[in-house]
């Protein structure tokens, strides 16, 4: 299964929140930004914290396909 985080990038750039923003208010190291930006997976915990902190639902921040 492959793994996109556009939902995400659409969610943050119609809230007009830069990505360097997204970063600082979710304390993500860079290695976990990275991962994110090249589609690769990142833990559970990191995703249950962005979804607590825009109050949003899992699928506004991935999209899984085959």
């Amino acid at each position: 299964m492959k793994i996109t985080y556009s939902p995400l990038w659409h969610m943050l750039a119609e809230k007009n929140i830069k990505k360097s923003t997204f970063r600082n208010d979710i304390n993500l190291n860079m290695h976990t930004y990275n991962r994110m930006r090249n589609g690769e997976y990142i833990t559970l915990t990191t995703l249950i914290r962005i979804c607590e902190h825009y109050d949003c639902q899992v699928e506004d921040v991935i999209q899984l396909s085959n």
